[in-house]
């Protein structure tokens, strides 16, 4: 008996949680229809709680059921209107029409994405200690296919920021509340593109500057074979030292790269010639100068190191070039690349999301 009334309890206590959180989602609603504060009266009309419900709210529960719970908890009405007028008069809610959820819509789909990435980075983490938004306010639909937890987390931070969609926190208070923003409060990337390094024209990758401290990541295959695609692995900053990031961002911002069909084909035709006046040009590209000859006797050295891979080689410092050359000359949009890809190999230890809580 004693079990079954601790199971009892816990069933209580997680729909009483529902309730409390979804008659927030109807307050902060009713609040949009009236276009200002709300009052424990306002929380109590039945008509504006009906619309309030269906046009603003997407929650797991039925309206009766969290009516009800507001008639009945008179501590829990004075606690939702003040946390309510603290959220609709804040810096933070820059919108008059939110959809406000709990459980459902894209509130479920911030959390699935969450658990999917976790899983596949390897995260162990419960997304409710990821990101402990009891409720979710949001001017979107739908989100974006993320690549890492850390992209998922910018996109959030920035969401936030603009407020187009953020996580709210919430704890029943008996005084006025106050409204805190929970998170990164840096604005902008904390990397940037800061030119890629001198070296030797020959080599299989490249190194690129990141910040004014000297931090670089390299790029190239680190495994030399014609299957193996370039990666970075980031050097120098508080990131996964050492570990290596598949470049996912030459798809999204269409950077060029020579295809393993066209680098097979030369090297099976023996034209040696096509790729040195090609690491050339890129390097020119790049910003630096070579001769024919100095690359030339470079790569042959190369050759000689790894004879049998040759197209190996080729690719590996091919698309790495061609993917520092790209970055270059597109300064506009290389800072993002470069704060992407220090953000997709960032420490695990610094994975929580940006949220609201009013407390």
């Amino acid at each position: 008996m004693r079990f079954l009334d601790y199971l009892n309890e816990r069933a209580s206590a997680s729909r009483d949680t529902v309730l409390q959180e979804s008659l927030h989602c109807v307050a902060f609603s009713i609040a949009q229809i009236k276009g200002g504060n709300i009052s424990e009266q306002d929380l109590l009309n039945v008509e504006l709680f009906d619309s309030a419900y269906k046009k603003f709210c997407k929650v797991d529960i039925g309206m009766n059921d969290i009516y009800q719970f507001a008639e009945a908890q008179k501590s829990w009405r004075i606690s939702v209107v003040n946390a309510c007028n603290v959220f609709i008069n804040s810096r933070y809610c820059k919108y008059k029409n939110y959809m406000y959820y709990r459980g459902k819509g894209i509130m479920e789909e911030v959390y699935n994405q969450f658990r999917q990435l976790s899983a596949k980075e390897g995260i162990k983490l419960q997304g409710d200690k990821w990101n402990p938004g009891d409720i979710w306010a949001s001017k979107i639909t739908s989100l974006p296919e993320f690549h890492y937890v850390s992209e998922l987390n910018e996109f959030i931070d920035k969401s936030l920021k603009n407020g187009s969609l953020m996580g709210i926190s919430l704890k029943k208070t008996k005084g006025m509340p106050k409204i805190e923003l929970v998170g990164k409060e840096s604005s902008g990337p904390a990397y940037s593109y800061n030119g890629i390094k001198k070296g030797s024209p020959e080599n299989t990758g490249i190194e690129i500057f990141i910040d004014k401290e000297g931090s670089v990541f390299n790029v190239r295959s680190f495994r030399i074979s014609e299957d193996a695609s370039i990666q970075a692995e980031i050097l120098g900053v508080s990131a996964r030292h050492g570990k290596k990031s598949p470049l996912n961002w030459i798809n999204e911002y269409k950077i060029p790269q020579m295809n393993i069909q066209k680098i097979r084909k030369e090297v099976s035709e023996g034209n040696i010639s096509f790729f040195i006046k090609y690491i050339v040009d890129l390097w020119k590209d790049i910003g630096y100068s070579y001769s024919y000859n100095i690359v030339e006797k470079g790569v042959m050295r190369q050759l000689e190191k790894y004879k049998g891979q040759e197209t190996g080689y080729f690719r590996s410092i091919i698309n790495s070039l061609e993917f520092g050359a790209f970055l270059n000359k597109n300064k506009g949009i290389a800072d993002k690349i470069i704060n992407e890809i220090v953000m997709a190999a960032s420490s695990k230890s610094d994975i929580s999301s940006t949220h609201l809580k009013i407390k």
